[in-house]
Parts: structure tokens; sequence; C-alpha cells
């Protein structure tokens, strides 16, 4: 949602608080589509066909990067979270890398890119 409000230069403060929320002026609704290309799942299955695993890495949010997933014809039930990561050994990380198509919430210091 787009929204503004006005405010004083007393009332310039941070963090702001759901008290700063009231009086907001709701001026429209905003979304982006942005479909993969035509050509994906064709190119996703020749990988496949020729041997090569396909991994999705992104900083985007797991419901959307797994629907695009599902929509090329890749598997991303059970998508790897950047901050479960942060939280594992090596021998993990790799298990559940190999195990896995997409890893979603990813920061560039992740260490998925080491």
């Amino acid at each position: 949602m787009i929204g503004t409000r006005e405010f004083g230069a007393s009332d310039y403060h941070f963090p702001l608080t759901e008290a700063d929320e009231r009086e907001v002026v709701i001026h429209g609704l905003l979304t982006f589509l942005d479909p993969p290309k035509p050509s994906s799942a064709c190119t996703i299955t020749a990988l496949r066909e020729n041997g090569v695993q396909v991994k999705v890495l992104t900083g985007d949010n797991p419901v959307v990067s797994s629907k695009v997933c599902k929509d090329v014809g890749l598997d991303a039930d059970q998508p790897l979270l950047g901050a479960d990561i942060d939280n594992m050994d090596d021998a993990t990380l790799a298990r559940e890398v190999e195990q896995r198509t997409l890893s979603v919430l990813l920061n560039s210091e992740i260490r998925v890119f080491r």
C-alpha cells in the first residue's frame, strides 16, 4: 500500500511507533508482476536431461520464490532459509543443499557463496 501522513518538525522521530500510523491516507495499492520467461521450463527440463541439478539461490521471499520455481517445474516445497544456514555447520549445510532445490532470504555474506 502507498500511504502518506504529514509530520510536523516535532513529530519527526525514530523509531516510528503504531501511533505514527494514525491518520495515514491510503493512496492506492502497488503490485509487481515479474513472471519467468516462457522458455524457462523447457530450459530446466533440458538441463535435467543432461544431468545438471538446478539450484535456485535468492534473497527473495519463500512464498514468491516457491511459486516461481513451481511454475517452471522445480520442486520447491521445502526452501532452505538463510537464517537456518547461518546456524549450520558445513556438513549439515552440504547435506541440506544437496537435498533442496531452493534457498531463500539469502544475503551476499551467506556461506553458500564460499
